[in-house]
Formats: C-alpha cells, sequence, structure tokens
C-alpha cells in the first residue's frame, strides 16, 4: 500500500508545514480537505505572514500575478485577524493591506522600499497611515538603492514621519538593506521631533554629533541603540562593543603602531577582547586619489579593529589582512584589496560568515593563486553577490559549480560581458547549476567604457538566452524577471 501525505500523523504534518513558508503551505494544501485546513489555518502557525517573491516557490505552477491575486482575494481574507506580524515588498503592500483589516497586526517589516517611494505611501496611504499610528509595535524598514540617491532631506523626513504617526511604536529598524547601499540620516537638531514610546532604535547617521541628538532627550525612554557611524573620531568613542574602520594617509613614510600595540592598548581600557587586522602598505610612494581628492605621493594603510564577540550584521572593507575568527550576527559583507586576493581567502570567509546573506567583493586585479579545484565553498545562506567590480577570476570562483555552492543566491549583480565569458555565452554547463533559483541579474552599465552603449543593447537582446541558460526546461521559469542598468 502506498502512503501519502494523507496518511501522516497531524503531529508531522506540523512540522512539515512550519518548514515551509506559508505561502507555499496554502498554495499547496489549502482546499483539499477540511483537516488540512483545519492544520494550516493554525492561529500559532500563522500570526507570522511573509508575502515577498523570494516566498513564492517554484514548483508553483501558477504565475506571480496569479499567486498573488489568490493569495489576496482568498487565503487573506480567511487569516488576516490571525496575523501578528508581516514581511511586504514595495509593490505588494497596498494590495496585501487592504486585502483585510488585520486587527492583532503590531508587527510590520517593509523589504525593499525605495525611499521616495516609501514617502509618498506615508504621506498619501490613508489606511497604511492609520495602521502606523493605532496598531504598530515594531517596524523594520529595509531600504534599497535609487537611480537617483536620495538626499538627506528624503531620509529624515521619513523618519520624523514615522515617529510622529506612530503612537504605540516601541521598535524602529531604519537601515539599508545590503552592503554597498550606505543610507545615513543626519542633521537631526534641525527639526523638531521626539517619541515617548520609543525603547529600541537602528539607525545609520552620518556624525558622532548626530548620535547625541538622538540621545538629547527626544526619546526619553530609549533602552537600546544600534547605531552605525559613518565619520567617526576614535577619541569619541565610549563604547564597549564597537567596530571601526580607519584609513591612514600620510604625505611621508612613518612606522605605524602593530598589530600587538594596538590590542594592548584597547586592553588597557578595558574594552574586553578585541580582534583586529592591519593592512600593509607597499613601501613605495604613489599618487591616489581619494574622496574625489587627489593627493601625490601619499602613504596609505588601513586598520579594522572591532570588539569581540562581534555584534553587528555588516562588516566593511575585508582584504587580505583578515585573520579569521567566527562571526555568527554578520549578515552583510563587503571585500575590497587593490592586490590579488589570496588563494585561500574566500575559503576562510565561507566559515567565518557562516549565514552570510549579501556579498560584494571590489577587487580588479587579477589572481595569482588559483583555489585548489578539488575544494568547493559554500555559502548556503547568500541571496546577494555583487562582483561588478571583481576580476574575471573571483567571478569564475563563484559561478563555476565545481568550485562554490550558492544554493540561495537569487540576485547576482554583474557586468554583462563578464557575464558572458564566464558562462561561455550561456552555453556552459560548469555554470548551469550555480543558483537553480537565482530570479534576478542586474548588469551595471559602465559609463567610462566607450562600448557602454553596445553592451546595453547586448543586453536587452540577450534576456531569453539568459531565461533558457539558468532555467529547467522543462520548467520554463523565468530566470531574469527584472534587469536594471546602474546609471
Amino acid at each position: 500500500m502506498r502512503l501519502t501525505v494523507l496518511d501522516l500523523p497531524n503531529e508531522i504534518l506540523c512540522v512539515i508545514f512550519h518548514k515551509l513558508d506559508i505561502i507555499n503551505v496554502f498554495y499547496s494544501f489549502m482546499s483539499i480537505n477540511e483537516r488540512l485546513d483545519r492544520l494550516a489555518l493554525d492561529p500559532f502557525y500563522i500570526r507570522k505572514l511573509i508575502v515577498t517573491t523570494k516566498s513564492f516557490s517554484d514548483n508553483m505552477c501558477l504565475t506571480k500575478d496569479e499567486i498573488v491575486d489568490k493569495l489576496c482575494g482568498d487565503i487573506i481574507p480567511q487569516i488576516h485577524d490571525q496575523v501578528n506580524k508581516l514581511f511586504v515588498e514595495q509593490h505588494l503592500l497596498q494590495r496585501v493591506l487592504h486585502a483585510g483589516s488585520y486587527p492583532r497586526l503590531n508587527s510590520l517589516s517593509l523589504i525593499d522600499f525605495q525611499p521616495r517611494t516609501l514617502l509618498k505611501i506615508l504621506t498619501d496611504d490613508a489606511l497604511f497611515r492609520n495602521l502606523l499610528s493605532e496598531q504598530i509595535v515594531s517596524l523594520q524598514l529595509d531600504l534599497v538603492g535609487e537611480e537617483i540617491t536620495p538626499g538627506p532631506d528624503i531620509l529624515l523626513a521619513i523618519f520624523v514621519l514615522i515617529v510622529s504617526l506612530c503612537k504605540h511604536l516601541s521598535k524602529l529598524s531604519f537601515r539599508r538593506n545590503r552592503v554597498g547601499l550606505l543610507e545615513y540620516i543626519f542633521h537631526f537638531s534641525s527639526i523638531d521631533w521626539e517619541s515617548s514610546t520609543l525603547t529600541s532604535l537602528k539607525i545609520n547617521v552620518e556624525t558622532f554629533d548626530d548620535c547625541l541628538h538622538l540621545l538629547d532627550g527626544r526619546l526619553n525612554n530609549l533602552s537600546r541603540l544600534t547605531i552605525f557611524v559613518v565619520h567617526i573620531k576614535c577619541s569619541r568613542v565610549n563604547q564597549t562593543t564597537f567596530s571601526i574602520n580607519t584609513s591612514i594617509i600620510k604625505s611621508r613614510k612613518r612606522l605605524l603602531s602593530s598589530r600587538e600595540d594596538m590590542k594592548l592598548s584597547f586592553i588597557r581600557k578595558e574594552y574586553g577582547p578585541v580582534g583586529l587586522y592591519i593592512e600593509t602598505p607597499k613601501l613605495k610612494w604613489r599618487t591616489i586619489i581619494f574622496h574625489h581628492l587627489s593627493y601625490p605621493d601619499v602613504f596609505q594603510s588601513r586598520c579594522h579593529i572591532y570588539s569581540l564577540p562581534y555584534h553587528f550584521y555588516d562588516f566593511y572593507f575585508l582584504n587580505n589582512a583578515f585573520p579569521d575568527g567566527l562571526f555568527n550576527n554578520v549578515r552583510n559583507l563587503s571585500m575590497t584589496e587593490n592586490r590579488p586576493f589570496v588563494a585561500n581567502l574566500f575559503k576562510i570567509i565561507s566559515e567565518s560568515f557562516p549565514l552570510l546573506v549579501a556579498l560584494d567583493i571590489f577587487n580588479l586585479k587579477s589572481s595569482e593563486l588559483q583555489q585548489d579545484p578539488t575544494i568547493c565553498i559554500s555559502f548556503p545562506y547568500l541571496e546577494f553577490l555583487g562582483v561588478a567590480n571583481a576580476h574575471l577570476d573571483y567571478i569564475r570562483q563563484f559561478l563555476i559549480d565545481k568550485l562554490c555552492n550558492l544554493p540561495r543566491l537569487t540576485n547576482l549583480y554583474i557586468r554583462y560581458e563578464p557575464l558572458a565569458l564566464v558562462t561561455i555565452n550561456f552555453t556552459s554547463d560548469s555554470t548551469r547549476l550555480t543558483s537553480p533559483s537565482l530570479r534576478c541579474a542586474n548588469d551595471q552599465k559602465n559609463q567610462s567604457n566607450h562600448q557602454a552603449d553596445d553592451i546595453y543593447e547586448l543586453l536587452g537582446q540577450s534576456i531569453n538566452q539568459l531565461v533558457k541558460y539558468f532555467d529547467e526546461p522543462e520548467k520554463k521559469r523565468g530566470l531574469v524577471n527584472h534587469t536594471n542598468l546602474m546609471q
């Protein structure tokens, strides 16, 4: 006798349901029989609703629009009164909100929102404003970039609108969602605002003075502050949890402090254990451009020192000097180096950052030592890979199946020409399985390249090639459903 899913006990079905996205559960198990409906609609299970394109399984035979229609027309009206937490993307927000009343909703996460669009919704959508005002206790904002970088006035306006609207808000996370997009808010003193309910805040600011403005009494109940300060003077640091990146640029050679000297200076101040690495500069004079200003014949070195354990989600400017370690909290990592990466660095990264979600690589130097072809490194949770500013050697490292395993990669940020070279014009089997769930291939248009217009035209002509190449032929799913050329 052949068993089916209907023969499984309720306990096993509940375990299965809890390991699936709720959208997949509703799509696959609803309307089969009353027993499965009852289990799928269990209030404990459906209190968190995730509505993002990533939550739509590739095994669903419906298009994304049909899935959203079914979700908003059939499913949400049955469960809206049980939902406590909602995760939703920008283009789905208004449809999802208008599909139910959500009387128990108190936690909202806005995923991949462009600042200008978010400001318009905050200003114009009465239903959304009322929800924020009367119900939301916890709010997370994940911002993405726009073709025109949003000015500080827009970001500040969003922040002030939120703290003014939300009468019950106690937890706010106001951050960008990946490495490379460093949006921050500053000049808090330029406008009147306050919140007596906020107890936890995550935010980016430009200077340490902006940090102090947040602590000047406007947030009189704030008990937890997680902050990223873009520009900070080390003399003003007085925290036991920190991550400091420093660039040293001098017009003459000088003897720099050693790694051990720097560690001892922090230990003497009772900061606890610290980790650090120093990029050793080449002993020669050179001309560099720093912050759009040219400095002839300068001497540059970089140092990163951080408290242990490392509590931050972001890790910036990692290079060959990185000593390894375990960084379970880090989700976003950027790697940059003006020399070739050492052969085993990516293996060290995969072991040191086991939960990495986004990785940006900035290195145009050819790799001198190739990785052992018998070793396959793995990034099991990586969703975003940025290699638009990486040498072809490092692109091959990540896209060739036998060298790297990226089971969850959904967003690849790359130039068209290197992608065509690595995949041999989208015909190579060695790169076909790198990411079967890849949904978005963004091509960065380089305006300094005299062939930029040709690349633009080639990309438009090659969408069908990309779809056919990465897709499973028998299912005909779309790989590239969004292509954005960055200007």
